[in-house]
């Protein structure tokens, strides 16, 4: 039996048990510092990868550009590309229909239409410089 430095008396054996926890703790300290650095891996490569689902509504198309020039155009609903800086999804509203009337003006819509003539607007020079 020994003295501890608190007095107290401890046995070889409860002296080799606490060296072995302390080993222990030591091997799983290494080892989860090593796990550590693998789960923030994994982490961040799960993120980028998710990164990559995007969603197209119903009146927009999906234009996928890998690298910067045009791959591939996707449909309504949700899907995934390569994440960036490897692929880049834009989203183009395709069924919005843009109107600009240059030299009448519509007065009445439906059947029929009524459309009031702007001379002034719809004069307009052309390659060969006639009006």
């Amino acid at each position: 039996m020994r003295q501890d430095p608190w007095g107290e008396f401890r046995s070889p054996e409860l002296d080799e048990f606490i060296r072995q926890v302390r080993l222990f703790k030591n091997k799983l300290q290494t080892k989860f510092k090593l796990l550590g650095w693998w789960v923030i891996i994994a982490v961040v490569l799960g993120l980028w990868i998710l990164s990559g689902i995007y969603i197209v509504r119903p009146d927009q198309a999906g234009v996928i550009q890998r690298f910067g020039a045009y791959t591939y155009t996707t449909d309504p609903g949700p899907h995934w590309h390569l994440p960036f800086p490897i692929e880049r999804v834009t989203k183009p509203q395709v069924k919005k229909v843009q109107r600009l009337e240059v030299g009448f003006r519509t007065v009445r819509v439906g059947p029929p239409s009524q459309y009031r003539s702007i001379p002034e607007e719809s004069l307009m020079l052309t390659g060969d410089e006639n009006i």
